[in-house]
């Protein structure tokens, strides 16, 4: 066991734990920020900010300190490991661990103890055989474990973590590192038009189908039908009037119009509540509402809420999701960043960026290897508490579109089960970015028509897919060149397709003699890196003719402007 000094430091820690937690999920005096101060705020600035006469956190340097005198007994094993889950995320809750039991006995024996004062279980997981706990200093927890009873393989350790709605993009702060690209492209009312589904009645889409919204609370707006909501609030905590992030994410899933259209108006939605008003919630209670809306029989589960945090437990319920035949959609993040956010990020759960109506990535959308598909997510009417509509922004809102679409494609072919309906998404989606599966748009962008379609005869619409360039070309010592990619997103082959590059002094045209229904070609267009303009861009307008005749059906993706940032130069 550490020696005393080492105790006396662990009581010490104790009181900056204890800080740690106040501070981060108690807004304690004050006026409350704004809504929209809420909804920029960073993960790391929440869990950073004091409130008047709260000490400040302690340092993981002194956590670390602890660590460094435990050897390699089965209670020093665990707490280090946990230690490591704290060192490596600044999304862990210093006062809290997670425990995930191998067998219930286990489980049970565990909180039969006898724990100090210092030691609370919070919470328990029966079906993942987990539970949460809270602990003043980690000589406490470190006690728990020594005299659990507990040995090498009965118990697995890790952090609780901060999971909270992904920042929300500022069109109006053009400094703010998510700010959306210049020349973005908001969806409003177009978005029906954008996905093909403007003419179809699709009124009875998402009838007798469950959608789990795993988010805050969604509150009561007229785009809502009587009953179609049900609510199960895993907090019991205050709501705010202005807390609408999960009253949006539900409205682009399965409104019934008042301004707010959803794209599955006939669903039934089951809202779990894991997040407070200030959009803060953790991994434990996101893994229990998986697994609740798992046994209520639950398919379909929209997740736009995330962590870089990787929770065991979290990782459990995911599993235990996909055991069970159901479908988790998450928003991939807004953080601009080169990775996913949790549980986008686990494999078997669809991973969704944000893309604007030109069908180009957004700047702020997280990108990754592990990134399944892109859909749209920039200024989309959505509902708000207190009968309000706003446009709605984000992978929060990309996720919803796409779980809405895999429930449109049950509707229209009944025997296709979630995971049938998105591979069929999939293959039908629009070819973007880089050629090919890429980490801003995966398999592509969502585009209902074309599964709709399928393989019925006659539709013409070739697009202008992507302007794609790498700024890599630029430094290998050759000529730069922009990767110019057009597609059939019809059911008919094309002959003879022109397509024009054109510069503010530039000009190249090829021609595309043939593509089959559902191909791509993509050509090498030397790229000027001078022909820069006044507002520091590459301007490129594509455009696509299609000579052999036919009315393009869809003639609005027939052109593509786009804004190519020039390379470094020296």
């Amino acid at each position: 066991m550490p020696n005393r000094s080492l105790f006396h430091a662990a009581v010490a820690i104790a009181v900056g734990i204890l800080a740690w937690l106040v501070f981060t999920f108690v807004r304690m005096g004050g006026d409350p920020p704004t809504l929209a101060e809420r909804q920029m705020k960073p993960i790391e600035e929440a869990m950073r900010e004091q409130s008047p006469g709260v000490k400040p956190a302690i340092s993981d340097k002194d956590l670390q300190d602890f660590a460094d005198e435990l050897g390699g007994e089965f209670a020093d094993v665990l707490l280090n490991s946990l230690l490591k889950d704290f060192l490596s995320s600044k999304d862990a809750i210093r006062n809290q661990a997670t425990l995930r039991f191998s067998s219930d006995e286990a489980m049970r024996n565990f909180l039969a103890g006898k724990f100090g004062s210092g030691i609370r279980i919070l919470d328990t997981l029966d079906g993942l055989r987990a539970v949460k706990i809270g602990f003043d200093s980690a000589q406490d927890l470190w006690d728990a474990l020594a005299q659990s009873g507990l040995q090498s393989g009965d118990v697995d350790i890790g952090a609780n973590y901060v999971v909270s709605y992904p920042r929300v993009p500022n069109p109006s702060d053009p400094s703010s590192d998510i700010a959306p690209q210049p020349d973005a492209v908001g969806f409003g009312y177009g978005l029906f038009d954008w996905l093909g589904i403007a003419k179809l009645d699709i009124s009875q889409w998402g009838r007798g189908v469950k959608i789990a919204v795993i988010d805050g609370m969604i509150q009561s707006h007229a785009t809502f039908r009587d009953g179609q909501v049900r609510v199960f609030d895993l907090l019991g905590t205050e709501i705010s009037p202005d807390d609408g992030h999960a009253t949006a994410v539900a409205g682009v899933i399965a409104g019934n119009d008042k301004g707010a259209p959803g794209i599955v108006p006939g669903a039934e939605i089951y809202g779990y509540r894991v997040l407070d008003s200030n959009g803060y919630g953790d991994s434990f209670t996101l893994a229990s509402a998986i697994t609740q809306a798992v046994d209520a029989g639950i398919k379909i589960i929209n997740i736009s809420l995330g962590s870089y945090g990787d929770s065991i437990v979290v990782s459990d319920a995911v599993a235990y999701a996909a055991k069970n035949g159901a479908l988790i959609i998450a928003a991939a993040g807004n953080d601009g960043a080169n990775s996913i956010t949790f549980p986008a990020g686990y494999a078997s759960v669809i991973s969704v960026g944000s893309v604007e109506a030109k069908g180009e990535h957004m700047n702020f959308s997280n990108s990754g290897s592990n990134l399944d598909i892109a859909a749209p997510g920039y200024v989309i009417p959505a509902a708000w508490p207190g009968g309000q509509l706003v446009e709605f922004s984000g992978t929060s809102a990309s996720a919803p579109v796409t779980t809405a679409s895999i429930v449109a494609l049950m509707s229209v072919y009944p025997s296709l089960s979630p995971t049938q309906a998105y591979n069929l998404l999939a293959s039908y989606a629009n070819e973007a970015g880089a050629p090919g599966v890429d980490p801003q748009h995966g398999a592509g962008n969502v585009n209902l028509a074309r599964p709709i379609a399928g393989t019925t005869p006659g539709v013409i619409d070739v697009g202008v897919a992507s302007n794609y360039y790498d700024p890599a070309t630029a430094k290998s010592g050759q000529l730069p060149t922009l990767q110019v990619t057009v597609e059939n997103r019809g059911t008919d082959p094309v002959y003879n397709v022109q397509v024009g590059v054109t510069g503010d002094n530039q000009q190249q045209n090829f021609n595309v003699s043939y593509l089959a229904p559902g191909a791509t070609q993509t050509q090498n267009v030397p790229l000027n890196v001078n022909d820069v303009a006044a507002d520091g861009y590459i301007h490129i307008n594509t455009a696509v003719d299609l000579t052999s005749g036919g009315s393009d059906q869809r003639y609005y993706d027939n052109r593509l402007q786009s804004l190519i940032t020039p390379p470094a130069t020296k």
